[in-house]
């Protein structure tokens, strides 16, 4: 009834604005919070729904996924759109759009992605608008609206939530739908198969590939980590941890070497981060680091998954050093596929193929897969070195502000960026993905920390 009575005054207050100026202004910062919110959580609980799905009709495990995700993107777009226009116009009613030094300053990472964007489109306009523009193609359904909602949506509005509330509510139905599906797929591979994962394929679980599968893990054992050593709430404590070594071990059994490299790097981060925010060594973070460090141990005795891939990293580099025939086949063939994309960068350097311009010809020349298996070359075979620029710069400009501010940084923020950080490295070794990526930019956009007048800075946890 208080929600109610609230929500209730509110609108009488809104409908007795004189004016535009007095309109933005008397709608309230938390209506705009849980506008963004509202598609926010429904992706970080997809998860557990699709978990739920595939118990009930296993047979629809590829096809529900994106459905779901599609639902939420066209959620996203329409309440994206009505959060923009309560932005600008809550900017333009405080009169912060008057200096455009002042944005400048303050938003160099937005104008970055914003010239990222504008290259994108020049990109397609140049390569034209082809059915992978509009509708992306029938495996990673990326289309071009698709990138816009990564920076438009999950980074930009995501970056724009305020409520603590809110972001804790975000992050621990992660955690609990990381957790969930975690729990499955251990029982899956070490006790018996789960009905859920009848048409999964090896140790992917709600996943269509095991790679993606791992590159959620990645953001669920980051979180974890990081949340566990910050959290104050015992039961939430407890719950990290939980997530945290269930989640490493199910990693290793997942045996995606990009992703556990990912995790190690993240952890080294996180010792780095934490004691330059906190003034003192984090110990608690290197414990969290042995932790990882010990469960491969001992996981290593019965699966020696971790044991194999340094092996064979060791001799992949021999290899690549050696400039032997059989180079390519290094990281399981993405030697090969990343210097065929770097040759056909060189062909297009400055606008790129456009979307999925070159897929077809790189599957066909490698015989390996229609993406180079690493983000960043992706982004410049597809829109040119010029994007792929703006999107590194943006993404740096994001952490060096964050590295200005850094005791103003809340636990979320720190966890955000921390947890991007391991995402990014996975990167390397990966591709953009529908249900995957806007996990990155949701990240990068709670970590993005706000100092201009209009917008808070993050709140200390």
């Amino acid at each position: 009834m208080k929600i109610i009575s609230s929500v209730s005054s509110q609108i009488k207050v809104i409908s007795k604005s004189k004016n535009p100026s007095d309109f933005f202004n008397n709608i309230p910062r938390k209506f705009a919070d849980i506008i963004v919110f509202i598609p926010v959580f429904l992706f970080m609980f997809l998860p557990l729904y699709q978990l739920i799905n595939d118990f009930l009709f296993p047979t629809f495990h590829s096809t529900s996924f994106s459905d779901s995700v599609s639902g939420i993107n066209n959620f996203a777009l329409v309440l994206g759109i009505v959060f923009l226009i309560i932005y600008i116009g809550k900017l333009f009613a405080s009169k912060q759009l008057s200096s455009i030094k002042s944005i400048a300053k303050y938003n160099i990472h937005n104008l970055l992605f914003t010239a990222l964007l504008v290259m994108m489109i020049l990109s397609t306009l140049i390569n034209g608008v082809t059915d992978y523009v509009v509708n992306g193609d029938s495996y990673r359904q990326e289309s071009l609206l698709s990138f816009f909602l990564y920076f438009c949506f999950y980074y930009f509005c995501t970056s724009k939530i305020n409520s603590k509330k809110l972001k804790t509510i975000l992050f621990y139905t992660l955690i609990v739908a990381g957790l969930c599906v975690a729990v499955c797929e251990m029982i899956n591979f070490l006790i018996t198969p789960v009905l859920a994962f009848e048409y999964a394929s090896g140790p992917s679980a709600i996943y269509q590939n095991s790679n993606h599968y791992a590159y959620f893990i990645t953001v669920n054992i980051m979180l974890s980590s990081v949340l566990f050593i910050k959290e104050k709430k015992y039961i939430l404590k407890a719950l990290c941890i939980i997530s945290f070594v269930i989640n490493t071990i199910v990693l290793i059994l997942n045996d995606t070497f990009g992703c556990y490299i990912a995790c190690l790097f993240g952890l080294i981060f996180a010792c780095i981060v934490l004691s330059i925010t906190d003034k003192k060594f984090s110990k608690p973070a290197v414990f969290m680091l042995i932790i990882f460090i010990l469960i491969t141990v001992i996981m290593s005795l019965w699966f020696d998954t971790v044991l194999n891939n340094i092996i064979t990293l060791i001799k992949d580099i021999f290899k690549i050093s050696k400039k032997s025939e059989n180079a390519g086949s290094a990281g399981t063939g993405r030697w090969k596929l990343w210097t065929y994309t770097m040759d056909y960068i060189k062909e297009k350097p400055v606008f790129g193929f456009g979307l999925e311009g070159m897929s077809g010809r790189l599957l066909t020349e490698t015989n390996i897969s229609d993406r180079p298996h690493n983000e960043f070359l992706q982004y410049s075979a597809f829109f040119g070195i010029p994007a792929t620029v703006f999107y590194v710069a943006g993404i740096l400009a994001i952490y060096l502000k964050a590295l200005k501010n850094k005791y103003k940084l809340d636990i979320y923020a720190k966890a955000s960026l921390i947890t991007a950080f391991a995402y990014l490295v996975s990167s390397l070794f990966g591709n953009t993905m529908y249900y995957t990526t806007p996990y990155l930019f949701i990240l990068l956009g709670i970590g993005t920390i706000q100092n201009s007048e209009t917008e808070n800075t993050c709140i200390k946890a």
